[in-house]
């Protein structure tokens, strides 16, 4: 519709391709494996790659028509260049993620792009003598150019009364973080209720794993069996396969023999004579230890739940029956002593990243400050810094909105919303309010909104927010990015 030509899809698409083989051969060069859903986050390349291609195709074009010049304009190349740069720190900081899917997103992002920059400069310039905009296109970007016009004059009272509504909306409601590992996935509801029904029958529905840790054997069982006596008080009927129920410390045996030899001594077990027609007497027994069972048939059974090895012993076991808060009290009185909850661990994880990541935001937003205005001057810098929180805490809220609260995922995409509105905000400062950068910041925003809108429909919820994140917020910065063009002072 804009270029009416088919090497102007061709192009596009070919920048594209060129930053998924990038992507592609650095994950290959890095990575022994890929995550799943690394392939489906690294679709967010598709929409930063053509915005190169689409900036350069409209610069050619234009110049090609109008100037006649040759190769993409100095302002252009300068833009191109500042975006690869901010948008490749952005996903660096993704680099040292405690989940190994984001460093690989970043890999392949960063080394995409580099390849998809070098194209867009070295290859698409050479085409330039196929590419005309249509006279339609231009008629609407000069239209849409008129009311960006109009819009940017009343920059200040928008911005204002933009700030005062953003902090109603946040005292109306605040934004709230969840960051549940189950969010990584999208079980169905039946197949989650079957397995809530399996653990019903199986008694394991509110089991909890523990693991206890002690210098040998016969402190690790001694500790154990003091862990269930303290459980049981608590309730008597609990159950648990703790690994004492057939192999009790050598302690326990001791006393156990000694009961025994008690009884024997004094008659308690005549009945038994009596019935069985067996006289039972005391036996001096050797006492049951780790090396004897781990030497017998048992051994399979005994080192799935206990490990000794020199100044080192480990056992772990199940409990049901018990409250959480009751078996935490419990296990936190003993040294080296844990509750083994992986999902609980993983989202704990997740949940100091998420600090971490808003730390990033903050971070960025001040290395954007600085470099604007070094670049453009305090003015200009200070209005586009506050242009692109503006749209960054629309985005926020209207995610916590939508989805009740938000995670790590949304983060994320405000991360990748700082690199493309560096973009959009470095485009429009260098190039100006004109009819091609509107016409070539509008299709960028047409295609990543296309792009990122599709994971919005994903039935994985973190996909789904990364998407609706990233779709949400290209919206935001594409309506506010126009208030930060002022006239610079600066050269």
């Amino acid at each position: 519709w804009v270029f009416r030509q088919v090497s102007s899809i061709l192009l596009a698409s070919l920048t594209v391709l060129s930053a998924l083989a990038g992507g592609a051969t650095a994950m290959v060069f890095v990575f022994n494996s890929i995550h799943l859903l690394t392939l489906v986050f690294a679709v967010t390349l598709i929409g930063i790659a053509i915005d190169y291609a689409f900036h350069a195709m409209t610069d050619l074009a234009y110049g090609n028509s109008f100037y006649q010049s040759s190769g993409l304009s100095k302002g252009t190349k300068t833009a191109l260049l500042l975006s690869f740069i901010t948008t490749g720190l952005g996903y660096s900081c993704l680099l040292g993620a405690p989940i190994s899917l984001l460093s690989q997103v970043a890999v392949f992002v960063i080394a995409g792009l580099a390849s998809a920059w070098l194209f867009t400069l070295i290859i698409l310039p050479i085409w330039q003598s196929k590419l005309v905009l249509s006279e339609r296109s231009l008629i609407k970007s000069q239209q849409l150019l008129g009311l960006m016009v109009r819009f940017n004059r009343c920059k200040q009272s928008v911005l204002l009364v933009l700030g005062l509504v953003l902090m109603f909306l946040f005292y109306l409601k605040p934004i709230s973080f969840n960051n549940d590992v189950r969010l990584l996935n999208a079980s169905p509801q039946q197949l989650i209720l079957n397995e809530q029904k399996h653990l019903t029958l199986m008694g394991q529905l509110d089991a909890h794993i523990v693991f206890l840790f002690a210098s040998n054997a016969e402190q690790l069982l001694q500790k154990q069996e003091r862990l269930i006596d303290d459980l049981k008080r608590i309730n008597p009927h609990l159950k648990h396969n703790a690994i004492k129920r057939w192999l009790p410390s050598k302690r326990t045996q001791k006393n156990n023999l000694a009961l025994f030899d008690g009884a024997v001594k004094n008659d308690v077990l005549i009945i038994t004579e009596k019935y069985t027609g067996i006289k039972v007497e005391s036996a001096n027994t050797e006492l049951l230890s780790y090396d004897a069972l781990s030497n017998s048939h048992f051994s399979a059974l005994l080192n799935a739940q206990m490990f000794v090895e020199p100044n080192k012993a480990v056992t772990w076991f199940s409990v049901s029956g018990i409250s959480t808060h009751a078996l935490t009290s419990s296990v936190n009185a003993y040294e080296d002593a844990f509750i083994y909850n992986k999902p609980e661990q993983i989202s704990s994880l997740l949940e100091n990243y998420s600090q971490y990541l808003l730390l990033t935001l903050g971070v960025a937003i001040v290395i954007c400050f600085v470099l604007f205005s070094y670049k453009f001057g305090l003015r200009i810098g200070t209005v586009q810094v506050i242009t692109l929180s503006a749209s960054l805490l629309t985005m926020l809220w209207v995610c916590n909105a939508a989805q009740g609260s938000i995670s790590i995922f949304n983060l994320l995409g405000g991360l990748l919303i700082i690199g493309l509105a560096i973009d959009y905000l470095v485009f429009y400062q260098i190039n100006n309010l004109t009819a091609v950068n509107v016409l070539a910041i509008s299709l960028s925003a047409a295609s990543s909104m296309c792009v990122f809108g599709m994971l919005a429909f994903s039935n994985t919820p973190a996909i789904f927010s990364f998407g609706l994140t990233v779709m949400v917020g290209i919206l935001a910065v594409y309506i506010l990015s126009p208030l930060s063009v002022l006239k610079s002072q600066k050269e």
